[in-house]
């Protein structure tokens, strides 16, 4: 079973995302695959940084694919009390929310 996490953030300052559209082609998609038996999809939405951690904690996943927005210096936004916070994109900011038991295996999509 390969298990997908799927994660939004979707900042209330910044131009609204469709991500839950996003989500239904995801889930839509999954099961027209002839291995649809094969994939595992959670998800979590309004996530902040902190958040990441614990949902890869508790659904221990295979690929993570995080949906937001981003800046045009490689940031990410994410909404912390209705401001949004920048974060670095790269994979390392995610790497070290993991738990190291997890960090072998995970597909990141940014």
């Amino acid at each position: 079973m390969i298990r997908i996490l799927f994660l939004t953030a979707d900042s209330t300052d910044t131009v609204r995302l469709r991500l839950q559209k996003e989500l239904r082609d995801i889930k839509e998609s999954l099961r027209q695959a002839n291995l649809r038996s094969s994939f595992q999809l959670d998800y979590a939405f309004s996530v902040r940084p902190g958040d990441i951690s614990q949902a890869i904690l508790d659904f221990e996943p295979h690929i993570v694919h995080f949906s937001g927005h981003g800046t045009s210096t490689g940031e990410l936004c994410f909404e912390e009390v209705a401001i949004t916070v920048m974060v670095s994109k790269r994979a390392d900011f995610i790497l070290k929310k993991c738990p190291k038991s997890n960090n072998c295996g995970v597909r990141y999509v940014l």
